[in-house]
């Protein structure tokens, strides 16, 4: 065989042998906040495989997470984020209740972790979202983050670099 059959071949079954390359999938994070009359609520979505890796929250190791295991976090993820996620007004921080944990699909984007968040102030709305999540293990994580206040919505990414946000006060409370 030639030089240039052997080279030839040799490519060829190089070409043969290589995997398809998995492209990464951005670490993002989804969070709707309401903010009206009658007060806040918030929606937190958070990748299970995100969550896995902050938390370890496959016990069994497996590398499949069920809902078994995530309903055993529940606590851990609960802490990660009160710890992580907070809002504020004027007259002080306000408290975050975190309602039941469900699981849905996203296109593209795996299961997620939705956290509904029920938010109460004293006497005002909050002016601030600071949100601290995920960038400890994955620098380039983000939060898509939409705020509904009266008829304006408003829509900004979170990161590692901005990790504050100041919320619109044209809601009547």
């Amino acid at each position: 065989m030639t030089r240039f059959g052997s080279t030839f071949l040799g490519l060829c079954l190089a070409c043969c042998l290589i995997m398809p390359a998995k492209a990464h999938q951005e670490s993002t994070a989804y969070l709707d906040v309401a903010l009206s009359g009658e007060g806040v609520t918030a929606r937190l979505e958070l990748s299970l495989d995100d969550l896995d890796y902050a938390l370890g929250l496959d016990a069994n190791a497996d590398r499949e997470l069920d809902w078994s295991e995530v309903d055993n976090a529940a606590p851990r993820i609960q802490k990660y984020v009160e710890a992580g996620l907070s809002l504020s007004s004027s007259k002080g921080d306000c408290r975050i209740a975190q309602g039941k944990f469900a699981v849905e699909d996203r296109a593209h984007g795996g299961p997620y972790l939705v956290i509904p968040l029920e938010v109460a102030c004293v006497n005002a709305l909050p002016n601030r979202l600071t949100y601290e999540l995920l960038f400890e293990h994955d620098r380039r994580h983000r939060v898509k983050t939409t705020v509904a206040a009266g008829d304006k919505t408003m829509t900004e990414v979170l990161t590692s670099r901005r990790r504050v946000l100041s919320l619109p006060n044209n809601a009547t409370h």
